[in-house]
């Protein structure tokens, strides 16, 4: 079963990692602009 959970510092490497290869893809995603600073999105 698909389970969603929001972002925190103990996923950190899980969500990089997605929004990576999202990207990678050709996507972009609303409300990630501070992916560089995970602490500042955060």
């Amino acid at each position: 079963m698909l389970q969603f959970s929001l972002p925190s510092e103990s996923n950190r490497e899980d969500v990089l990692a997605f929004y990576q290869e999202f990207e990678e893809d050709g996507g972009s995603c609303i409300g990630f602009a501070h992916r560089k600073n995970y602490d500042l999105w955060l």
